[in-house]
C-alpha cells in the first residue's frame, strides 16, 4: 500500500529529525531517554490533530487515499522540524 508507505516515511522522518538533534546535543542517556519521549508525545499529537481534522485518516490511508497520506507526512515532517528547531540550543 504506497499511501501507508508514504504516511509511515513521513512519520519516521519526522521523528527523526527531532531525534537527531536530541543525540547531538544531548549531555547524557538519561537526557536522550527524556528529549525522545517527549518527542514521541508530540508527534503523537499531531496525529491526533490530524485524525480530528481528516475523519477516518488510518482507513483512507489504509484504503490507498493518497491525499491522505500526503497530508499527515506533511504533518509528520512539519512537527518534527519545529520540534527540531525547539530543541536546538541557542549558542
Amino acid at each position: 500500500n504506497s499511501a501507508a508507505a508514504l504516511a509511515l516515511g513521513g512519520s519516521l522522518i519526522g521523528f527523526a529529525l527531532p531525534a537527531s538533534n536530541i543525540i547531538s546535543y544531548s549531555i547524557s542517556i538519561l537526557d536522550v531517554i527524556v528529549w525522545v519521549v517527549i518527542a514521541a508525545v508530540v508527534q503523537l499529537l499531531a496525529f491526533g490533530v490530524t485524525s480530528l481534522v481528516l475523519k477516518g485518516l488510518s482507513t483512507r490511508i489504509a484504503k490507498g487515499e493518497m491525499a491522505a497520506a500526503i497530508y499527515s507526512a506533511s504533518v509528520a515532517i512539519s512537527v518534527g522540524l519545529l520540534n527540531a528547531a525547539c530543541m536546538t540550543p541557542s549558542v
